[in-house]
């Protein structure tokens, strides 16, 4: 079972992306979203790549235990997964994430539809429309509050040993 002190981190990507680090009961702990500018626009599996990234760094420098992040992108998630990366045109971030994710011991990065994680494409939205960079949030604004509910009445924090949804 997962503690109260660990988080589920659902992330996402536009030419910004987002994320929201919630704690088991799904209590916001912090959001996030960063505007990466037009030269990532039209390259989302590097982007993809660099939310889950930026992701597992956030996690890193917070200290929670237990850590589940969520991408809605399953060829990330599946690269991530033990995939011969060798040969990969983004070897390199390949190998920064697993080996971000090997120092940290309890890390799982599995997928999540969209679907299920309106909130982080919210956040990733709202990143396209604020200056270059990381942007962190200590607390939901705006339309935060209606859609971390919704996203937590479709589809509750399970706990880091549950498969795949």
């Amino acid at each position: 079972m997962v503690s109260k002190s660990d988080v589920a981190l659902n992330i996402d990507r536009v030419a910004s992306f987002g994320g929201v680090v919630r704690d088991v009961e799904g209590v916001w702990k912090i959001g996030f979203n960063r505007n990466l500018g037009d030269f990532y626009s039209p390259n989302v599996f590097l982007v993809e790549l660099l939310a889950v990234q930026s992701a597992i760094n956030l996690i890193i420098n917070l200290d929670f235990p237990q850590v589940i992040v969520e991408s809605d992108s399953i060829d990330v998630v599946n690269l991530l997964d033990g995939q011969d990366v060798s040969s990969h045109q983004y070897e390199h971030n390949v190998l920064d994430i697993l080996q971000l994710k090997a120092a940290h011991g309890a890390l799982v990065i599995r997928y999540a539809p969209r679907e299920l994680n309106s909130l982080v494409d919210f956040l990733a939205k709202v990143g396209l429309s604020l200056d270059f960079g990381t942007h962190t949030f200590d607390s939901p604004f705006g339309e935060c509050h209606s859609l971390l509910f919704r996203d937590l009445t479709l589809s509750p924090i399970p706990p880091v040993g549950s498969s795949i949804r």
